[in-house]
This record gives C-alpha cells, structure tokens and sequence, in this order.
C-alpha cells in the first residue's frame, strides 16, 4: 500500500505538462537568490529572487517576499506580484491563487475567470480541470462549465483525452465532450503522453494505448519515478 500511495505522486508528475522554449536567457542562482543571463554569461536580471523558473520564451515566474509574480527576458515586472501561487501560460491564460482561491489571468495581469476554485490545471485546446466545493469539473476560457463538477479527481486533457475518478474512486479517460472513451475501472491513471499512459489495473501499473489495450507491464515504480525526475 505505501508503494502504491507513493508512486500516486509519480502519476501526478507524469501528468504535468510544462515544456520550456528555445530561450537565450537562463536563471542562474548566487547567494540564494535567483536571477538571470544569457549563455554568454551577461547578467540581465540580477539574483534579487527568492525562487524563479526557467524563462519560458519571453517571461518567468518569480517570487518576490512571499509572493509570485511574472517577469520578462528584461526583468521588468508584467504582473505584479500579488499571488500566492502562479502557473504557467497556457493558451493564454495562466492559474495563479489569491485569498486561498485559484482564478485565470492574462498577460496583462487581468483577471479573465474569476477567483472561485479550490484547485485549478492549465488549459488544453480550451478545456481546463478545476476544483469547487470538493468536486472536480472543466471550464473553457471563458470560465463556462463545459464538462459537469462531478468527479472526485481529475487530471488535464493530453492528446484528447482527460483521466477522472469517479465517486466509486474508479478512474477512467474521457473526451472533451466528457464521454468516457476507456471506461472508469482504474485505481489510478496518468495522463497520455506518446500514445500510452499508465495505470494501476488488477494491481499491476501497467501501460496503455488509447484503446485501452495493455501494451507493458511496469515492473519497477521507483525506475518510472527516476525516470520523470
């Protein structure tokens, strides 16, 4: 049981879907702070940062006190710092938290869906996974719900396809129409990633294609674990 509860965090990693661009500025670390410089070594943002991301094209998330905030290639502030968390931007929006709850911004710092979530994923093809009142639903970037808060779990959409739990804690992958295309009948599920993804089914973490047809079985956790560190 402990390996099974463990290796649940390495779904959740598999899941994450944060890919960084070409860049020519990267964040460096000196004294504890962070700041960053190009590949030439040319400071162009000095480490006053508590913590910062790598750039992703022309932006980063920083902290600044106990705050986040959004930076470009420059350093100059594009959103202020006022969040407790911050996401990255994806189609055009970023989740950032304010007041113990998640909404979505643009680039400008301007609140599009407002503060209403308990939790909140990054968009897909217009689609994203949030929490309200316990319960897990998908709005578009207009903050409507486009598939019901019914399921107590929920990961993003990749290629098409979303894992949720139902109230019976069974998982299963649905469209963006919120059709189950594979059934709910997972103890645990990852997000599709190359045409497979992994689940727990019979006891066995074992991997699938979209058809549901089982193509390995994973014989050491740890090894996947390592593996998406």
């Amino acid at each position: 049981m402990k390996t099974r509860f463990h290796f649940f965090g390495v779904l959740m990693i598999y899941c994450m879907s944060t890919s960084l661009q070409a860049q020519d500025v990267f964040r460096y670390y000196e004294n504890g702070k962070a700041g960053y410089k190009k590949s030439t070594g040319e400071i162009v943002v000095p480490a006053n940062y508590s913590a910062g991301s790598e750039m992703f094209g022309n932006y980063a998330i920083v902290v600044k006190g106990q705050k986040r905030g959004y930076i470009n290639e420059r350093g100059e502030t594009i959103v202020p710092f006022i969040y407790d968390d911050a996401s990255v931007f994806s189609d055009g929006l970023a989740h950032v938290m304010k007041d113990g709850k998640y909404g979505f911004i643009n680039m400008k710092g301007e609140t599009i869906i407002a503060f209403d979530y308990q939790f909140a994923g990054d968009f897909h093809n217009g689609i994203v996974r949030v929490q309200k009142d316990g319960i897990w639903g998908f709005i578009n970037t207009s903050g409507k719900t486009v598939i019901p808060f019914i399921y107590k779990n929920a990961f993003d959409f990749t290629e098409g396809l979303a894992p949720v739990m139902t109230a019976q804690n069974l998982w299963g992958y649905i469209d963006a129409s919120g059709k189950f295309v594979l059934q709910p009948k997972y103890g645990q599920a990852a997000c599709f990633q190359n045409g497979e993804a992994l689940v727990m089914s019979k006891d066995k973490f074992v991997y699938i294609k979209k058809n549901g047809k089982v193509i390995r079985e994973l014989k050491n956790p740890e090894e996947e674990e390592n593996r998406n560190r």
